[in-house]
């Protein structure tokens, strides 16, 4: 049996149990995994993350977790702290470009209101959202924790809020 300690920061603990959340999270495995694997067995959807370091080194999501190794996961929320650290992943495009998935059309609407590019049909099913999100490397919005942590999504943002007033 390996062990890791991982600590996830900032917004990434709105997914973390609330008993783990904002600590260091000893854990133990029992097969070779993947970090981004490792990650999303804590709930966190990988397009939620912006820089991951293993033993203070950045890495990707492919990196294989070994036994012992210390890992910090940073959010995607354009902190300095993350800012200043090598990301893993390239910079979204500006002004962003997103794509909502059908259970958010009333924020695609509210979106478009305030000027933003933003792809919603009410018809799309996920694998169209999730296609078009990589073809066009628009960033999906979804309430679906799920739906965020498909190998083919780079960007995304899961809303936290039910009220779309409040979403924006």
């Amino acid at each position: 049996m390996a062990q890791i300690k991982i600590h996830f920061y900032h917004s990434l603990n709105d997914f973390i149990a609330p008993a783990l959340s904002a600590t260091e999270i000893i854990h133990n495995f029992y097969r070779k995994a993947s970090v981004k694997d490792m990650i999303e067995s804590f709930n966190v959807p990988h397009p939620e993350v912006e820089l991951i370091l293993v033993n203070g080194v950045a890495v990707n999501f492919d990196y294989i977790v070994q036994d012992k190794d210390s890992i910090q996961v940073y959010p995607a929320d354009g902190s300095p702290e993350v800012k200043r650290l090598l990301p893993h992943r390239m910079e979204v495009s500006r002004p962003p470009v997103f794509v909502v998935d059908s259970n958010l059309g009333k924020l695609a609407r509210y979106l478009r209101l305030l000027g933003f590019d933003c792809l919603y049909r009410n018809d799309f099913d996920d694998t169209a959202v999730a296609t078009i999100a990589s073809e066009q490397q628009r960033i999906v919005l979804t309430r679906d924790r799920s739906f965020l942590q498909r190998r083919i999504i780079t960007y995304g943002y899961f809303v936290r809020a039910n009220l779309p007033k409040i979403q924006t």
